[in-house]
């Protein structure tokens, strides 16, 4: 659809073979105007008239304007970010249910709270971080790798920081906007916020760049709990406190995890008492799309086209009556 003389078209046919044939009328009828003389003359001229009004009617002229195409919600792209550090696996959730098993039931319970189609990745960290499943939609893929996730061996390493992760979740939002920028890109960091290595945790502002929502899901209490030497046998032993002796307790850094979600951009979820995190939903929706749209035809003139074409079909009628009625009078006449 473009514009011309100020006018939007929206062709009742199409536009090429309209332009061809109502050209090809418009010059028979000049070509027998320039042939004819007296009425005949006059009757020729005024087809030719309704030649042009006829083609410029099946045009579809109107008056242009612009309105704005709703193309809906833009395709979900999460970051799932998990602490496996051996804190994650103090039992003080609900139930006596692990720090990391309430995380494993919301991650399991994600699929369920996006739109389908939606693209998950899921990066882990410990000693290390990396990257456990890249982005897809299949979600056995993502039931498979979220049921493998386990904490890390209390002899893995010598202490963790939440920031541990921070350049590798850079890199993945960084490579998916680059492949797919339409996409609507979040994060969800999964963590109980504590740090038990040196050194000052980096800030988490350049996630702001790369994100548009999300969440933190703080795990946890603040009076903490103590963490079994093998997941999920608490009856194997407890994790020693090789300071103070007896066994070690982990706490949520709550102040922590607040922090996070600040510098991201994104809002904090307290997930100590577990149960269903349907509220995650609205945290994840992508929001409403909307692109203006191209020149469209907001006030159509066809009918005032037509309604000009009328008198000279009512000329032409008249002059082919007159014309006919002229024809048997003289052959009455012979």
């Amino acid at each position: 659809m473009s514009t011309a003389l100020g006018l939007a078209w929206e062709p009742l046919v199409p536009g090429a073979p309209a332009l061809v044939v109502g050209g090809a009328v418009c010059l028979a009828a000049l070509v027998q105007l320039g042939r004819s003389s007296g009425r005949g003359r006059w009757a020729w001229a005024v087809r030719a008239a309704m030649a042009v009004l006829a083609t410029v009617a099946v045009l579809g002229p109107g008056l242009p304007g612009e309105r704005p195409t709703y193309a809906g919600r833009g395709e979900l792209q999460v970051v799932v970010v998990v602490d496996r550090t051996v804190s994650m696996s103090a039992v003080d959730g609900a139930g006596g249910a692990s720090r990391l098993e309430t995380a494993r039931a919301d991650l399991l319970a994600l699929p369920g709270l996006v739109p389908e189609g939606t693209r998950l990745a899921l990066v882990q960290w410990g000693s290390v971080a990396q990257v456990a499943l890249p982005f897809t939609s299949d979600l056995t893929a993502w039931t498979d790798a979220v049921g493998l996730l386990r904490r890390e061996s209390p002899t893995e390493g010598t202490g963790s920081r939440v920031d541990r992760p921070l350049r590798l979740v850079e890199r993945t939002l960084e490579e998916a906007r680059a492949q797919y920028p339409d996409r609507h890109p979040t994060v969800l960091l999964l963590s109980d916020g504590e740090n038990t290595a040196p050194g000052v945790q980096r800030s988490f502002a350049p996630l702001d760049e790369l994100v548009a929502g999300g969440a933190v899901l703080g795990y946890g209490t603040e009076a903490g709990g103590r963490m079994p030497v093998e997941e999920g046998r608490p009856g194997a032993g407890w994790v020693p406190d090789r300071t103070r002796g007896g066994d070690a307790v982990s706490r949520r850094d709550t102040a922590n995890l607040r922090r996070l979600a600040d510098e991201i951009g994104v809002a904090y979820v307290d997930r100590s008492a577990g149960g269903p995190a349907a509220g995650l939903a609205d945290l994840l929706e992508p929001p409403v799309r909307v692109e203006q749209g191209a020149t469209v035809v907001e006030r159509p003139l066809t009918w005032l086209v037509a309604l000009l074409l009328l008198p000279f079909v009512l000329v032409d009628l008249r002059l082919g009556w007159r014309g006919l009625h002229e024809a048997r009078r003289l052959r009455w006449a012979r």
